[in-house]
């Protein structure tokens, strides 16, 4: 009988401890702090792409969130076929959310990735580009950098 009690106690801290995130591995506040970030601007868009981990392991999923924001009057389109064809990784899901006020609009992306092997994994530059709705047709476009997360096959345990 001792020996079961020791099981649920053991059991009880692995799944308690599951759950728990390493300091500075994922968003910080719900206000947006991210792990790592990169924030680009150009004229009327203004573009972050983020990641909400450094480090998971092969069983466990992180998120790329890509977050646009964009006067009104102009339109914009996204390059996704360099994460959804990427063998790094697999895009297990993806939400969109979209806002908007009398100035501007404000569409969020979240991928949420779950990688194929150990090591670093980069999320590659996204291209979004944008012109105006009516009138001109150049087109411009904002680049983000490379984003890394590292993927690792075992957990760090802390009890």
């Amino acid at each position: 009988m001792k020996s079961s009690g020791c099981i649920v106690i053991v059991l009880v801290l692995i799944l308690g401890t599951a759950g728990c995130r390493k300091s500075g591995e994922g968003p910080v506040s719900e206000a947006g702090s991210y792990a790592v970030s990169d924030k680009k601007t150009k004229g009327p868009l203004e573009v972050t792409l983020s990641l909400d981990k450094k480090e998971v392991t092969l069983a466990d999923t992180f998120e790329a969130v890509l977050s646009m924001k964009i006067k009104r009057g102009y339109t914009l389109s996204v390059n996704e076929d360099v994460l959804l064809g990427n063998e790094e990784f697999i895009v297990r899901d993806l939400k969109e959310k979209s806002e908007a006020d009398t100035e501007s609009r404000h569409i969020t992306k979240i991928y949420t990735i779950e990688p194929n092997f150990t090591g670093k994994l980069t999320i590659p530059s996204l291209t979004v580009s944008f012109r105006k709705e009516q009138g001109e047709d150049e087109k411009y476009t904002v680049v983000t950098e490379p984003l890394s997360v590292t993927a690792v096959s075992y957990t760090h345990l802390t009890l």
